[in-house]
């Protein structure tokens, strides 16, 4: 992969440099050529042109395989939760003509704050994913960026640990 990065950079490097020595050729000598001189002139100037444009694309393309994706995550803040529970939260809003209802999944838990207080809070399932642990039953929020060229992606999720047992496996089909 380095050598085919190199050799663009080679062609990159080199067309342009043959583009404007092919100008001042044409330039210099436009008086001393005759018919067949100037299409020689001309064609050598076409294939310059075709091979800093292909060279470019190269290049171009070259950069955007060789480049690397950067990902970077780091936690933002950890709650400590007391509870945990899952609720499908309904809410919507009626137009004059119509509306909308949204069903969505929510997690509800509570957090013990310094002074013996509760402070309640909720995150939405999809952006949630459930990890059991034996011990210190904490909400984390992770912060992660990914970057590609000149594309980039913020994202915010969550890792909720609970306690071992808690997800009930509960199957059940009813075909009413």
């Amino acid at each position: 992969m380095e050598i085919l990065k190199n050799i663009h950079y080679a062609i990159t490097a080199i067309s342009p440099f043959l583009m404007i020595v092919f100008c001042i050729y044409g330039l210099v000598s436009w008086a001393d050529c005759d018919e067949d001189g100037e299409n020689i002139r001309v064609a050598l100037a076409v294939i310059t042109l075709i091979v800093f444009i292909l060279s470019l694309a190269a290049w171009g393309i070259g950069d955007s395989v060789c480049a690397k994706q950067s990902a970077v995550e780091e936690l933002n803040a950890v709650e400590n939760i007391v509870a945990l529970s899952d609720n499908n939260m309904v809410n919507g809003r009626i137009y004059m003509r119509g509306g909308y209802i949204d069903n969505d999944l929510w997690y509800q838990y509570m957090v013990k704050v310094s002074n013996d207080g509760f402070v309640a809070n909720k995150l939405k399932a999809n952006t949630v994913t459930l990890y059991y642990t034996k011990e210190n039953y904490r909400v984390e929020w992770w912060r992660s960026h990914k970057q590609w060229l000149w594309f980039e992606q913020n994202k915010t999720y969550h890792k909720i640990y609970i306690p071992e047992g808690s997800i009930a496996n509960d199957f059940s089909v009813d075909l009413r």
